[in-house]
């Protein structure tokens, strides 16, 4: 769950066996490990209480100024001028529990964008929106793994973005 204007994780949603289709959610201080191979998170919950997701249980998510990751993964996300793709993934800095880029999956392959362009999270009804130019996000630099961002993708790629051929109303993209 994170935070809609900062896009800071908040806390985590767990699956219960118990009863699977209920939202419980642990909060950050529960953390304690990632294993980034099998894309799982460690936490422990000794001594750390399970929390409601809005801090008032009759508040949404969106009433309390969160958001699931749901309201972006597998979503079409839509740019300024039509359909750019689908959400396949995010990528997060856990230093600072900070989402960081979309990675979308188009016709052309797999394209990363900054988080800061995405104007819109989905809410079951509207999809996600990207500030962005759906050519934009086609014609980028494709993304394949993680390891990419330390060889200078992430400099190609914003290189990519601020580029004039995206200029709109004074704008880069």
């Amino acid at each position: 769950v994170f935070d809609l204007k900062s896009w800071r994780v908040e806390r985590f949603e767990i699956s219960t066996l118990e009863v699977p289709d209920e939202r419980v959610y642990a909060p950050l201080q529960a953390f304690r490990s990632l294993d980034d191979e099998h894309r799982q998170l460690k936490i422990d919950l000794a001594g750390e209480p399970l929390v409601a997701a809005a801090p008032d249980s009759s508040k949404t998510l969106a009433a309390a100024g969160l958001a699931d990751t749901s309201s972006l993964i597998g979503h079409t996300i839509n740019g300024r001028d039509g359909s750019v793709g689908k959400v396949i993934d995010l990528l997060v800095n856990v230093d600072l529990w900070q989402l960081r880029y979309l990675v979308i999956e188009s016709e052309k392959g797999h394209a990363l964008t900054d988080i800061e362009w995405c104007a819109s999270v989905g809410d079951g009804e509207q999809p996600p929106h990207i500030d962005l130019p759906a050519e934009a996000i086609a014609m980028a630099p494709p993304y394949r793994d993680l390891h990419e961002l330390c060889s200078g993708y992430e400099a190609a790629l914003y290189r990519h973005y601020t580029s004039r051929a995206y200029a709109r109303n004074g704008r880069i993209a």
